[in-house]
């Protein structure tokens, strides 16, 4: 996770740890659940050969971390602009 603006040298390490003790729902989701598992059968669901689409346009979200932002905007009735910030 990375923390835009930020200065200091230990500014986001202190952000991420303050974060995680108040119950950040993303550090909360991802100690409970390893979406890594879905990875191969997202895949091949949504027929994503990543080696085909190289090179052409702008690189799409990984389909784990879609996975990820939907879980996170279904739990806490997130909008759109909500789960983007």
């Amino acid at each position: 996770m990375k923390i835009r603006n930020i200065s200091g040298l230990f500014d986001e390490q202190n952000v991420l740890e303050k974060l995680t003790r108040y119950s950040y729902p993303l550090v909360l989701i991802k100690e409970h659940i390893d979406f890594g598992i879905y990875k191969e059968l997202l895949n091949k669901f949504f027929n994503r050969d990543e080696e085909a689409k190289a090179g052409r346009g702008r690189a799409c979200y990984d389909v784990v971390t879609m996975l990820q932002i939907l879980v996170v905007q279904r739990l806490y009735n997130l909008s759109d602009e909500q789960i983007e910030f």
